[in-house]
């Protein structure tokens, strides 16, 4: 209840322990002072629902040092104590719902730092497909795995998400597929809520997910595979379908093998059909071409090109040439946070220093020539380190235009003075 107030786990942790010692100490007050003429101040105390239960606790000791036990017939009796156990129980059921309808409104009412984030939608994009308000999620005690997630995703567009390992891409996906539920925040799928129940049934219906690790079964064929998940879904035409998917992740020649006989990257393959068959409207791949070779990451680009015109796609990656084809738009986890959103250009210009120019040096070469020579072409250059025989340059993103003529004189120099 007490954490729509705090924006760290710790803070939140620190005080509920204070609470505790608080509500300790005014528990102990009526031990020693007598509330037999005054009952509505147990009545109020018993509101802070530990000192409620130990309030009843105490009912319940007394009874039996008695020799008598908390029976019907003593139920409504307030005895010495100043406050039956009846009363006892029915305040502990009034504070269950008290709190209960207190903690829903906090949650919804007080904004945290994150929800206040998000910028207006620019007047381009299409709908407005997820929402991440406050999305936390917890995984161990004062480790958080997703803070404060504030982020939407278009229809229409291939959204990827990158970070480091352990950067919650996985846990966020878990949370969006309905295999975890965040500890507090909402998270919608086309207006439909992932903590409900009933609206996460729904979307399972319509999405299709590829997980980080590949989930089949070994004595399946890759046909078996996708015909039984298409019968899951309920796809009416299963045979057109399967045949679709093999075409499109290139399995054609492995229909029939038994998937504990394929490569690794052809089971990557397979995971990725399983998430594409029946044509679902929202496809999740978490490190789709892990493990694939080079042709067939292609041609899954292709497919997904293809598929996204009515789709959302959300994928992440740790291949940065393969954000930069594929994706409209990238957010950039790291520690549970989006550190920022936008695209390959966006991102680009506002945070990139440059670009890294490498060069080899050969035993006879001077560096301090080698830099004139790249200076000469690129002004703005600077040399960022030089380690062995690799010296390298970072060239300012509003160069590219002299790129040509310095790769050109530099090739020159390879050809002509073996300088480099």
């Amino acid at each position: 209840m007490i954490t729509p107030f705090f924006d760290k786990a710790s803070i939140a942790g620190s005080f509920s322990a204070f609470m505790l010692v608080a509500i300790g100490l005014l528990y102990c007050v009526q031990i020693f002072v007598s509330f037999k003429n005054h009952p509505e101040y147990l009545w109020a105390l018993s509101l802070i629902s530990p000192a409620g239960f130990g309030i009843a606790i105490d009912k319940v000791i007394m009874l039996d040092i008695k020799g008598e036990g908390v029976t019907m017939s003593n139920l409504w009796d307030d005895y010495d104590v100043g406050l039956a156990f009846g009363i006892s129980l029915i305040i502990l059921l009034v504070d269950i719902v008290l709190y209960g309808v207190l903690g829903y409104y906090l949650e919804n009412v007080i904004p945290s730092k994150s929800c206040c984030l998000a910028g207006e939608r620019p007047d381009t994009e299409e709908v407005n497909s997820f929402v991440f308000p406050c999305l936390q999620k917890f995984r161990k005690p004062n480790v958080v795995a997703l803070d404060g997630i504030n982020l939407s995703i278009y229809e229409g567009q291939i959204t990827a998400i990158l970070g480091h390992n352990g950067a919650g891409k996985t846990t966020l996906f878990n949370i969006l597929t309905g295999l975890s539920s965040p500890s507090s925040g909402r998270a919608f799928i086309y207006g439909r809520d992932v903590r409900n129940t009933n609206d996460m049934n729904k979307i399972r219906k319509m999405t299709g997910i590829c997980p980080q690790h590949d989930i089949l079964f070994d004595n399946l064929t890759p046909r078996e595979h996708l015909e039984f998940f298409a019968e899951i879904k309920g796809i009416p035409n299963i045979k057109a379908a399967v045949n679709r998917t093999i075409r499109q992740i290139d399995l054609v020649d492995k229909i029939d093998t038994k998937s504990k006989d394929l490569s690794g990257g052809q089971k990557r393959k397979l995971s990725v059909g399983i998430a594409l068959i029946g044509d679902p409207k929202i496809i999740i791949l978490d490190e789709p071409t892990s493990g694939v070779d080079p042709y067939s990451r292609r041609q899954l680009w292709n497919v997904l090109q293809e598929m996204r015109g009515n789709k959302l796609i959300l994928l992440t990656t740790h291949f940065m040439d393969e954000a930069d084809i594929l994706a409209d738009r990238k957010a950039v986890i790291s520690k549970g946070k989006v550190r920022c959103v936008g695209s390959s250009l966006f991102l680009k210009n506002k945070f990139g220093v440059g670009y890294h120019l490498t060069l080899v040096l050969e035993n006879n070469a001077r560096e301090d020539s080698i830099t004139r020579l790249v200076t000469q072409y690129v002004r703005t250059a600077k040399k960022d380190r030089r380690q062995g025989r690799e010296l390298r340059y970072i060239l300012p993103n509003n160069t590219v235009d002299n790129f040509s003529s310095l790769f050109s004189a530099i090739e020159y120099e390879i050809n002509n003075r073996s300088n480099l």
